[in-house]
This record gives structure tokens, C-alpha cells and sequence, in this order.
């Protein structure tokens, strides 16, 4: 059995794709076409300028070549059939002649609460691949966490309080660079002053001695004190804290 469609207008929901968007020198890369009713494909590729140096016509659905020029290149198809023509939107993709370059992690701040979530970006001048990794420093490095990704972000949160950093490794067929470390601190829960990971009447009790003047509180100890978040630490947030204890 053999089974065919009969079409009664010009192509639609046309599109080319790559795997991905940073190729080396002469590596093989596949273009892959698709299209509501088209019957056959017209791939152009153009330089950075908008010069044309590349244009083939198709009835797959793929077209496979590499480039022997390093730059940044651009790639659009035109499909057909009796009714019409359709063009797609137009793909940017680069090649590529040496290792990473620039290779960087960033977080939005340097510190964040126990249970938040912290959003790691990377970015990097040709980089594939990332590995990233996430020490704890505690009188000495201790990995806690390794992570390899193709995305541009990792996402985690840290269920312990304490001063972290992290680096990244990036890489291509060339090599591979490493960005500079970067460090951040993760606080315990608002109100969780004695940083037991529990909030109980023992935070309160140190609260209430710190606005009684009978206590110092360190600086990430203030920090989790402030729990509304106003730069002050007073009655409002003793106030707050035994709301949370009561819930």
C-alpha cells in the first residue's frame, strides 16, 4: 500500500534548521527542510555582507556541505508546488577556526537564601559544550556540584548556607577555555538566625536579644533577620517571624 495527499493550495509552515549553530572549519553540516505541501526546496546561503555563495535545489528534505571560509553565514529556502512558493525564515549560523574564546559565568546577584533558585549563564565566543563547576569553600575546595551542558544556563539551589564559587569549561573541536571563577553566598532561610535549616522559637529568642541590645548579630545572620526585606532589622521583623513560627 502507498499513501499520497492531493493539495489544493501553495506551501506553508516552511522551515530550515541546523542541529546547532557553531561549526568548525570543513565540518559536515545538514541542513534539514520542511513545509506543508512543498514539493521541492531552493536553499540559499549568503555571507555576513548578504553576498550569495551558495544556492541548490532539492526534492529531499536535506543538503549536507561544509565551508572552508571561517565567518558568520545566513541561510533561508524557498519550497514550491503548482499553486505557489513559500519562504522561510531566515537562520544565522557561524564557522569557526580556533578554540573558545571569552568564556564566562554570571549569576543576577552574590547572594541568595537557602531553597532559592540560582540561574547560571554561560556564554562564550564558539563554545560548544559547557562543563560547569560549583565548589564550596570550607578551609579548602570541595566540588559539590559538575554539570555538562549544550544550554546557556544551569539552574540549582543549595540546601545548605555557606560561601560558594564557580567556574565554567568550554569547549569545540579545537580545545577548550575556562572562565574566571566567580563567588556568591547562600544565606539560610529568612529568620533561620542560628542557621539550622529549621525556623523555631531559638531564632526568635535571638532576634528579640538583638533588638534588646543583649547580642551582636554577624553580618549574614543580620541579613536573614531583615525579613521584610526593608534594609533595617526591628520589631517588624521579630513581628514577622513569629507569624512564620505560628503558621
Amino acid at each position: 500500500r502507498i499513501y499520497f495527499e492531493v493539495y489544493d493550495k501553495k506551501p506553508e509552515n516552511v522551515s530550515v534548521s541546523l542541529d546547532h549553530y557553531g561549526w568548525m572549519l570543513n565540518e559536515n553540516m545538514t541542513f534539514t527542510c520542511s513545509s506543508v505541501h512543498g514539493y521541492a526546496y531552493t536553499i540559499g546561503i549568503d555571507d555576513a555582507n548578504g553576498n550569495r555563495i551558495d544556492t541548490y535545489d532539492t526534492t529531499g528534505n536535506t543538503y549536507t556541505r561544509s565551508f572552508s571560509t571561517p565567518g558568520k553565514y545566513s541561510c533561508y529556502i524557498t519550497t514550491y508546488n503548482g499553486y505557489g512558493y513559500a519562504d522561510s525564515e531566515r537562520i544565522y549560523f557561524e564557522v569557526y577556526d580556533g578554540k573558545p574564546t571569552n568564556a564566562k559565568v554570571e549569576l543576577d546577584k552574590d547572594s541568595y537564601y537557602v531553597g532559592e533558585e540560582l540561574v547560571f549563564r554561560c556564554s562564550s565566543e564558539h563554545g560548544y559544550v559547557y562543563t560547569i563547576g560549583i565548589d564550596s569553600e570550607d578551609g579548602g575546595r570541595t566540588r559539590i556540584d559538575t554539570y555538562d551542558t549544550k544550554e546557556s544556563s544551569y539552574t540549582r539551589s543549595f540546601s545548605k548556607p555557606g560561601k560558594y564559587s564557580c567556574y565554567i569549561t568550554t569547549y569545540n573541536g579545537y580545545g577548550l577555555a575556562d572562565s574566571e571563577r566567580i563567588y556568591f553566598t547562600i544565606l539560610p532561610s529568612p529568620g533561620d538566625l542560628n542557621s539550622d535549616n529549621t525556623l523555631t522559637t531559638a531564632d526568635a529568642v535571638l532576634l528579640q536579644r538583638y533588638l534588646l541590645q543583649e547580642r551582636t548579630l554577624t553580618q549574614s545572620q543580620w541579613q536573614t533577620a531583615d525579613l521584610n526585606a526593608d534594609g533595617t532589622v526591628n520589631g517588624f521583623d521579630l513581628a514577622l517571624l513569629r507569624q512564620k513560627l505560628v503558621g
